[in-house]
């Protein structure tokens, strides 16, 4: 109970301040991704997505770039995964203010996620339709209807 009133807490502080939060996923939203390369290897930025940040910055907010590239699969930070994330922003001139490396999805007031099928992206959502139609084949399930199984 003591957990819940101190999430209610900082929620509500959160909400007050003045800053927005705004949580960006790296690999595939602001940063293009067709496959796995290796921890140091990342996309181009999306040239839409590095705008809404450069104008979320400007105005203040607080960003978060989350990525699961830096954590391994023991939950641990991968140091040179985390390094190239960091250098990578840099060099590609985005700010911001934190890279996640804890588990789930830190609290923000906004997110940006290719995988929430959020932003405007023909390729995300084309990505997104194809992932859930195979899923959906493999499952047995046409359109909102299950087949039996036996």
């Amino acid at each position: 109970m003591k957990l819940a009133k101190a999430e209610r807490e900082l929620r509500r502080a959160i909400a007050a301040a003045p800053r927005r939060i705004l949580c960006v996923d790296l690999d595939g939203c602001l940063a293009e991704y067709t496959s796995w390369c290796g921890y140091t290897c990342i996309g181009f930025p999306r040239p839409s997505v590095k705008a809404l940040v450069l104008e979320e910055h400007k105005a203040g907010s607080y960003i978060i770039i989350h990525t699961a590239r830096v954590t391994s699969k023991a939950n641990t930070i991968i140091p040179e995964a985390l390094a190239a994330v960091r250098e990578w922003l840099v060099a590609m001139e985005i700010p911001y203010d934190e890279i996640w490396t804890g588990t789930g999805k830190p609290y923000a007031s906004l997110y940006l996620d290719d995988k929430a099928h959020n932003i405007d992206c023909t390729e995300c959502n084309e990505r997104w339709l194809r992932r859930r139609n195979s899923v959906n084949e493999r499952n047995g399930i046409n359109g909102k209807t299950r087949k039996a199984r036996r």
